[in-house]
């Protein structure tokens, strides 16, 4: 987002993406949305935790499996 329009969704602007992965995007013009969703994304970012390379590498087998496989499952989720 910007200081005039504010982009809510998945943003991969390509029809690949539009047609394989159900991709849409709200694309709003009004400065109060706006603000409200810069507040909600910068709340995220202070609640969120950074995640350390290390420890995600090392991260059993079974959860990374368990991952691999609900990726695959993912565009039917």
């Amino acid at each position: 987002m910007d200081g005039d329009i504010a982009l809510f969704g998945t943003v991969n602007l390509d029809m690949r993406s539009f047609w394989l992965n159900f991709e849409v995007t709200l694309f709003v013009y009004d400065p109060n949305f706006r603000a409200r969703l810069r507040k909600l994304q910068q709340r995220y970012i202070e609640e969120s935790d950074l995640i350390d390379l290390q420890v995600w590498q090392k991260r059993p087998a079974r959860t990374r499996f368990i991952e691999n496989v609900a990726q695959l499952f993912s565009p039917l989720l």
